[in-house]
């Protein structure tokens, strides 16, 4: 029966000496494994970014000419330096001379089925006030269109039933950073140049695309067809200046404003200017420890290594006190 004993003891200790071995190997595994389905942990995930972004809209325009209807009557004023922007529910143009203000709402419409995207005025529009030679009739003009009825965003411009701010190409439309983006380093690659990201993201909701290095907000309406992407329209930016990020920004800007704009995989976008390749994060991921941190398996082992030793010396000395 002792013999038996001992036989098991031993076997089990050899067993206690191998599962460490085993245990070891079990914590190793690369924490970015794939799971069964083919899924990766979204610690380990990079790419692309499609957050929930809701409102936050924002354009920025110049233009050139101005035409009026119903209370100015018909007449037409052409400015060299005309400008008008929104952003965080404000609404402020000029066309040269005073800075003309105040708070509005923009609401986006359905262009396909012929429902503009239009501004409402949520308050009365304010004004500095200089007196410029030459550009008084314009910028009461401007005064005139904005607090006209319907004011809509349409294909030329800015119109409302008082006239048309006349904008080329229409009013690029962007989508302003309104969240802390915590997105994957990249590198953008152009001319030969690598330009290294840290803290820059590239987030595409729905029709709109919005892009920075970490600077400025880079803006614009984009078309999706599979793997491939249309601006529609021009990029817009704000006007911040970065030092140290201003030609990575002009890199990225011209990456995405280059031909044939295409996801290559799913870490890299790139075009005929050059591309984006987004970092994938499991470089990045904690190295799992050579050894177990749960120290069960060695104590387990210890324990019935020496087990029979034990066993053999209680053994031992009942002989001897029967004996006795």
């Amino acid at each position: 029966m002792r013999k038996r004993l001992l036989t098991v003891l031993v076997a089990l200790s050899l067993f206690g000496v191998i599962y460490p071995t085993t245990a070891v190997r079990a914590v190793s595994d690369d924490p970015c494994a794939p799971a069964e389905d083919g899924s990766v942990p979204e610690m380990c995930q990079g790419g692309i970014a499609f957050p929930e972004m809701g409102g936050g809209f924002f354009f920025s325009a110049e233009f050139t000419q101005l035409v009026t209807a119903g209370e100015l009557s018909r007449a037409l004023f052409n400015v060299e330096s005309g400008s008008i922007t929104f952003s965080d529910g404000d609404l402020s143009a000029s066309v040269g001379c005073n800075n003309v203000f105040g708070a509005a709402e923009l609401t986006l419409g359905n262009l396909s089925a012929g429902v503009p995207d239009t501004l409402v005025l949520t308050g009365p529009l304010a004004s500095t006030k200089m007196y410029c030679d030459g550009l008084m009739e314009a910028e009461a003009a401007l005064i005139s269109i904005l607090e006209g009825e319907f004011l809509s965003l349409v294909g030329d411009g800015i119109t409302s039933s008082n006239g048309i701010i006349r904008i080329e190409g229409g009013v690029p439309i962007a989508m302003a950073d309104v969240v802390t983006p915590q997105y994957p380093p990249f590198m953008i690659q152009i001319d030969g140049t690598n330009y290294d990201v840290a803290s820059g993201y590239v987030i595409i909701d729905g029709d709109q695309l919005s892009a920075s290095v970490g600077c400025n907000t880079l803006g614009g309406g984009v078309l999706v067809d599979g793997d491939t992407l249309t601006l529609d329209g021009p990029l817009i930016s704000t006007m911040m200046y970065c030092e140290g990020l201003m030609d990575a920004e002009a890199a990225l800007a011209t990456v995405l404003q280059g031909e044939n704009l295409t996801w290559v995989s799913q870490f890299e976008l790139r075009s005929d200017a050059g591309a984006v390749i987004f970092a994938a994060l499991c470089g990045d991921c904690v190295t799992p420890p050579s050894e177990p941190s749960d120290p069960t398996g060695l104590a387990l082992a210890v324990m019935l290594l020496f087990a029979p030793i034990g066993s053999a010396a209680v053994a031992l000395s009942r002989g001897l006190a029967t004996k006795n």
